[in-house]
C-alpha cells in the first residue's frame, strides 16, 4: 500500500523546485509537536485549504462515501480522507484513478509519499501517465 498526502500549493510557490517543496513538507510531517505553531505558520505560507465540500460532492457521485471525509474505491482498494489541509490517499496503486478526478477539481496539487520519499506535481504526473483512464 502507498500512502499519498496531497497539498494545494499557493500558485506563487508552484514555481519552487519540487524537491524543495517536498523537503519543506517532509519537515512539517515529522515536526515535533512542541513546534506546532511554527509548523502552522510555514504551512499557511506554502499551502491553501482544499474546497472539501466541492471535492466530496463531486466524488460521491463516483465513489462510496463512508462519512463526512472518507471515500472508498473498492475496485482499486483505495481509501481517501479529505481534509481542508490535505487529502490522504491509501492505495494499492501507484497511479489511482482518483488522481485524475482530483486534478480536474483542484489545481496546483503537490503529492508526497513520505514513506517512499516520492513526490510530484499532480498535473505533470497525469500528463506523463496517460494510462490513467476514466
Amino acid at each position: 500500500m502507498r500512502k499519498y498526502y496531497l497539498f494545494k500549493i499557493k500558485k506563487e510557490n508552484m514555481n519552487n523546485n519540487s524537491k524543495k517543496l517536498y523537503l519543506i513538507l517532509e519537515e512539517l510531517y515529522y515536526l515535533n509537536s512542541n513546534k506546532f505553531k511554527y509548523g502552522i505558520d510555514i504551512f499557511n505560507d506554502l499551502c491553501l485549504p482544499f474546497s472539501k465540500d466541492k471535492i466530496i460532492n463531486t466524488l460521491k457521485k463516483k465513489y462510496i462515501l463512508k462519512n463526512n471525509n472518507l471515500i472508498i474505491s473498492e475496485l482499486e482498494n483505495t481509501f481517501i480522507e479529505i481534509n481542508k489541509a490535505c487529502i490522504i490517499i491509501e492505495t494499492s496503486k501507484n497511479a489511482p484513478e482518483i488522481f485524475k478526478y482530483l486534478n480536474e477539481i483542484e489545481k496546483n496539487i503537490f503529492v508526497c509519499d513520505f514513506i517512499n520519499k516520492d513526490y510530484f506535481i499532480l498535473n505533470t504526473f497525469i500528463h506523463l501517465n496517460l494510462k490513467i483512464t476514466i
